[in-house]
């Protein structure tokens, strides 16, 4: 009743089509309890429009399969427990007293085969009760299940989603083009939301696509298909701008992620007191024999697209590519032929690269950032000065670099007046930065005196900040759960 019960809060057709079964059953083999189910029976019927959300199409003869296999299990697992007779058990039972107890036990109740002893009695029968639990319970979650969405794109909406691209005043526009994102669009397909499908989470990223003015329209679209479907509702990394219009839209929640650094190209320099360290870093660079060379992707031969992709594998190592909201998830394809390799050689060989993504006509984004793990310090900040003077001869005015989680927080717990609890929230950040790239990422993006800009993370109200946040670090990969593969899926792998 726990699962179901969760199904009918999020709307679920299957979880009211259960109910209405369970209590009509409740009625028919029930005494006292009769007149209070029927009226629950009758609030289900008249409220019947109220249940309208989809779960996922493909789970009916899945959850049918998964608990014909559970309940054969707990099954041939009471028998085996019973196969030993006389340790526990009054007398020679019968093979069909045997059985009986086994099958009442899996629905709690005790059955004709006496035992040595209320102790001895209480552990098996909760030993068969939670295994019927189980058999019960992990059908009737897959069957509730929500549908996870299928990534349709035809080849119409990825040039039309180009195009709302190639217009954007996002940073983060590009990155609507990975694979694994999906696209809700306004009516006359003017306006766009690139969203993923994770944990039960309904996850856009960035601001909208397109005019301004329609924003809203996608947003109620938005909406209304994660309501279909009994998702919740996740921006991830938008502008203030588009924050204020999703929680004026869908009545959303809002946190700072964390603050994006952006290079005004005009107006960058090396001179000066504060850019020391990175003048020294640059420096260091170039003494050691470092170049840098500027290329757009149409103009590399396939077999150079090929060692950089065999180099970037190799560099990573065994780590994860992580990313969704800030990446795109691929390097060095034709497809994305506007994107800007930036290598930095020594004695011709690349030992470091950036990509360099589009946004809007005159301004870029970082991508991937790697280098080999021989390369020297300075080589990244090198790389960024040189694509600044390489850029501003060409008219490109601003350079999107990495996002700063948490910015705000470092910088005023360094202020002395801060609070013990900022400087608290700063001291775990720290620890946590020993396994994920935080405090760093600031500091580095603090060396290049960048304009910030902050985005958001939004998240229904009602204290869903917990799922989206496991939603979002997932996304990210961040956090990777260990796949099971299902009892009905064993057949299927053993065929490929």
């Amino acid at each position: 009743m726990i699962v179901i019960s969760s199904g009918l809060s999020r709307r679920k057709r299957r979880a009211w089509q259960i109910s209405i079964a369970v209590i009509a059953a409740s009625i028919v083999v029930g005494k006292e309890e009769s007149i209070f189910a029927g009226f629950l029976l009758i609030i289900l019927i008249l409220f019947k429009n109220e249940f309208y959300a989809e779960s996922d199409p493909t789970t009916r003869w899945r959850a049918l399969g998964l608990f014909l296999q559970l309940f054969a299990i707990s099954l041939l697992f009471g028998l085996v427990l019973f196969a030993e007779r006389n340790r526990f058990m009054v007398g020679i039972p019968s093979a069909g007293d045997i059985g009986l107890t086994v099958l009442r036990g899996l629905v709690g109740l005790s059955g004709p085969v006496l035992f040595y002893g209320d102790r001895t009695q209480d552990v098996v029968l909760l030993l068969l009760e939670t295994l019927g639990a189980i058999t019960v319970i992990l059908p009737c979650i897959t069957f509730l299940r929500s549908p996870s969405a299928r990534l349709i794109r035809p080849q119409g909406d990825v040039a039309a989603l180009r195009d709302l691209i190639a217009e954007a005043d996002d940073s983060l526009a590009y990155f609507a083009l990975r694979d694994d994102k999906s696209v809700v669009w306004s009516q006359d397909k003017q306006v766009a939301i690139a969203y993923r499908v994770v944990a039960g989470a309904m996850l856009a990223s960035g601001d909208p696509l397109g005019s301004r003015d329609l924003w809203p329209e996608a947003m109620r679209e938005f909406k209304a298909i994660a309501d279909r479907h009994a998702w919740l509702i996740g921006v991830m990394g938008c502008s203030e701008v588009a924050n204020e219009l999703w929680i004026e839209t869908c009545d959303l929640q809002s946190l700072e992620m964390g603050d994006e650094a952006i290079i005004d190209i005009e107006t960058f320099s090396l001179e000066g007191r504060s850019m020391r360290n990175t003048r020294q870093m640059v420096a260091r660079a170039k003494r050691h024999g470092y170049e840098v060379a500027v290329t757009h992707l149409d103009d590399l031969s396939d077999s150079e697209l090929q060692e950089w992709r065999v180099n970037a594998a190799e560099w990573r190592g065994k780590e994860r590519e992580r990313g969704f909201s800030m990446s795109l998830g691929r390097y060095g394809e034709r497809r994305d032929g506007r994107a800007l390799l930036v290598e930095a050689k020594r004695n011709g060989k690349t030992e470091a690269f950036l990509q360099l993504l589009p946004w809007g006509q005159q301004r870029y984004s970082l991508d991937v950032m790697r280098r080999s793990p021989q390369v020297d310090p300075g080589v990244n900040e090198l790389m960024i000065t040189e694509f600044i003077s390489w850029a501003k001869e060409r008219g490109i005015s601003h350079l999107s670099l990495n996002f700063a989680a948490f910015r705000s927080v470092f910088e005023r717990a360094e202020d002395q007046r801060a609070s013990p609890i900022l400087r608290l929230v700063r001291w775990v950040l720290l620890i946590v930065s020993k396994w994920i790239q935080i405090e760093s990422l600031y500091r580095f993006n603090s060396k290049f005196q960048p304009l910030w800009e902050t985005r958001y993370l939004l998240y229904p109200k009602g204290g869903s900040i917990v799922r989206i946040g496991v939603a979002a670090l997932e996304a990210e990969a961040f956090i990777i759960w260990p796949r099971l593969t299902a009892p009905w899926r064993w057949r299927r792998l053993s065929e490929r």
